[in-house]
């Protein structure tokens, strides 16, 4: 939970270095690559968070942290049926500081968003310059 931090100390950008800096550090591709045990999917659940670009901010609320995703877009089909898709909108491909979060075209204020929203679908658009 420590990189989130940053999240509420004003310094987003912080969370999202440390993050990626774990990912790349501690998660492969090969039998040994993932750091201990993964304690009953404990471990892995928390990396397909942090790459989506979320994070549940209290466990048993509804409050989700966003931090950027590493992907450039991904589809999650949800349990009504509709999609959320989260992407990455780079003014160049070195694009690193996130400008604005949007979903469904209005702007996200803060750093975090419900779930209960984000279930219903749309799109969460991360914008970089």
């Amino acid at each position: 939970a420590a990189p989130y931090a940053y999240l509420f100390a004003g310094a987003p950008e912080k969370t999202s270095e440390i993050l990626k800096g774990m990912i790349s550090r501690w998660y492969r591709n090969s039998p040994d690559g993932m750091p201990g045990n993964d304690d009953g999917g404990a471990m892995g659940s928390w990396v397909v968070w942090a790459m989506m670009g979320l994070r549940p901010v209290v466990s048993g609320t509804e409050q989700v942290a966003l931090t950027g995703p590493m992907f450039d877009s991904v589809a999650l089909i949800m349990a009504n049926g509709k999609t959320l898709y989260i992407r990455a909108l780079k003014e160049t491909p070195s694009s690193t500081v996130l400008d604005k979060v949007t979903f469904d075209g209005a702007i996200v204020l803060g750093n975090q968003a419900l779930w209960s929203k984000l279930a219903q679908g749309g799109d969460l658009e991360f914008h970089y310059r």
